[in-house]
């Protein structure tokens, strides 16, 4: 029997405060996200559940649910913090906090230790970045102008998140819009164009048919993305 995650009990009750009631921009599963993130959030104010524990719980894929973390990171709504394996640059563990005003809520951490996890995180974003280039490049389906490709990639990293990419990418390979590859963008003119923010039209044959694939492409991404 698969040993299932083990994750706080939730609270019986979720928050959902009016900023995030009322921010249009957000789409209504990713403010039930949030709410359950205040349910699940332990006496330091983290939530340490994973991707695939929110799949699971909502029955979507982690690609989607990877999307909603990083719309709710870029809007400031919360917050990621990234625990790294000892001597590795592989992701033990990420928690995500709840912000207001873009301060972290009861983030105790000493400035000193904060500096010295930026220091970490920036030195790791520097030895991956590459590696995550060719995950992109390996997925995306149009293969076009791979120098401009890296250029566009490393210049969308200062906008958003290698995971937020990955999984557009992934939910615009079961777009009605990329059934026919003569539509498909080059690599650098998607990237260059912050496509990764686009609409999806969902194509007729489904949005979960390669749900199990998505899923195992994503887990490989949450063990090497800074950003999870």
């Amino acid at each position: 029997m698969p040993k299932k995650e083990v994750t706080e009990s939730p609270s019986y009750y979720g928050i959902l405060p009016a900023n995030i009631r009322y921010d249009n921009r957000l789409k209504p599963m990713e403010k039930i996200l949030y709410s359950e993130i205040t349910a699940l959030s332990n006496k330091t104010g983290e939530c340490w559940s994973s991707n695939k524990y929110f799949a699971d719980l909502y029955d979507v894929t982690q690609n989607t649910v990877s999307i909603w973390v990083c719309h709710l990171v870029e809007l400031g709504h919360i917050n990621r913090r990234i625990k790294y394996k000892e001597n590795s640059k592989q992701i033990e563990s990420r928690y995500l906090s709840l912000s207001i005003g873009g301060t972290t809520i009861n983030d105790d951490t000493p400035t000193t230790k904060k500096e010295e996890d930026n220091n970490t995180s920036n030195n790791n974003i520097n030895l991956i970045n590459n590696d995550h280039f060719k995950k992109f490049w390996e997925i995306y389906p149009r293969k076009t102008a791979k120098a401009n490709a890296q250029r566009a990639y490393l210049k969308a990293l200062k906008k958003s998140t290698p995971q937020c990419i990955f999984a557009s990418v992934l939910a615009h390979t079961k777009s009605k819009q990329w059934q026919d590859k003569q539509y498909i963008p080059h690599a650098a003119t998607w990237l260059n164009g912050e496509r990764w923010e686009d609409e999806i039209i969902k194509s007729s044959s489904g949005a979960y048919q390669n749900k199990k694939q998505d899923d195992k492409t994503m887990e490989k991404i949450n063990s090497k993305v800074i950003r999870a």
